[in-house]
C-alpha cells in the first residue's frame, strides 16, 4: 500500500492536511477486508527519497539533503527537495515514529521502506561522505538504520532497487541478504532478465515489479504496460 503523506499521523496534520489521508481504523478495515479474501496487505512508508510532501513545510526543512533546493539531472533547479539527509538523528527518528504509529495497522510482516530515486543524495550534506566513503556505503548504511528500526516492529524490509543500479551495479555482492531488493521497470524493453540472473549470481533475495503505466492518465500507456509485464514474467 504506497504512501508517502496519506497516513492521518497524530503529530503531522500539516503534511496530510489536504490530502484525503487514510485513518488507521481504515487501514485496519482495510487490512481484515483483504485477509479474509487471502491478500497480504502489505505497508509502505517512503522513509528517503520522494520526502517532498514533507519537506515542503518549514518544520521538516532542515531533515533534507539540501534544504535550499538542488539542480536535478537536466539542469533544472528544484525548489523543494525530495530526499532525507541520512546522516541527521532527527530523520531517522522522525521515521522511527511514523513506524511506531503506522505499523500496528497491519498484520503483514513486510515492511516496504521506499529509498527509490534519491536524487539529492551526495549533493548536499552527504557530499563529503559520499567522496570519502562512496555514495554505495551512504546509500546501504542508510538502509541498514532503516532494517534496524523495521526490525523493532518484527519487519523485514524491501527497498526499489533502482539506486542500486543507476549508481552501484558492481556493489551487488555488498547488498543485504536479509533485506528484498525490488527491482523495478516501468517501459517495453526493461532488462529484467539480466537483472534477475546478476542478482542470483549474487545470493541477493529479489522481486520484479513491473508497471501498468496508468498513472496521471485516463487510459494509460498500454505498450510500455504490456512490455514491462511481458519481460518481467519471461525473465
Amino acid at each position: 500500500l504506497y504512501m508517502e503523506h496519506t497516513f492521518a499521523y497524530g503529530q503531522h496534520r500539516e503534511v496530510w492536511a489536504e490530502a484525503s489521508p487514510l485513518t488507521a481504523a481504515a487501514i485496519r478495515t482495510l487490512d481484515a477486508y483483504c485477509r479474509e479474501r487471502f491478500i497480504e496487505l502489505a505497508p509502505n512508508q517512503n522513509s528517503f527519497g520522494h520526502f517532498e510532501r514533507w519537506l515542503r513545510h518549514p518544520h521538516y526543512r532542515p531533515l533534507a539533503e539540501c534544504p535550499d533546493g538542488s539542480e536535478t539531472a537536466t539542469g533544472e533547479w528544484r525548489d523543494v527537495p525530495t530526499t532525507l539527509d541520512p546522516a541527521n538523528p532527527a530523520a531517522l527518528a522522525l521515521i522511527s515514529e511514523l513506524y511506531a504509529e503506522l505499523l500496528p495497522n497491519f498484520n503483514s510482516r513486510r515492511l516496504h521502506i521506499g529509498c527509490d530515486e534519491t536524487w539529492e543524495l551526495g549533493k548536499g550534506k552527504s557530499r563529503a561522505a559520499a567522496e570519502q566513503i562512496g555514495l554505495h556505503r551512504v546509500y546501504l548504511d542508510y538502509l541498514q538504520k532503516l532494517k534496524a528500526l523495521a526490525a523493532r516492529h518484527g519487519r523485514m524490509p524491501l527497498y526499489w532497487g533502482d539506486m542500486v543500479w543507476n549508481h552501484f551495479p558492481e556493489r551487488l555482492a555488498e547488498l543485504d541478504r536479509e533485506m528484498i531488493h525490488v527491482d523495478w521497470g516501468y517501459y517495453w524493453a526493461y532488462p529484467f532478465r539480466a537483472h534477475g540472473e546478476k542478482l542470483v549470481a549474487a545470493g541477493v533475495p529479489f522481486w520484479f515489479a513491473p508497471g501498468t503505466s496508468t498513472w496521471s492518465s485516463l487510459v494509460g500507456c498500454n505498450e510500455a504496460a504490456y512490455g514491462s509485464n511481458r519481460s518481467a514474467v519471461l525473465a
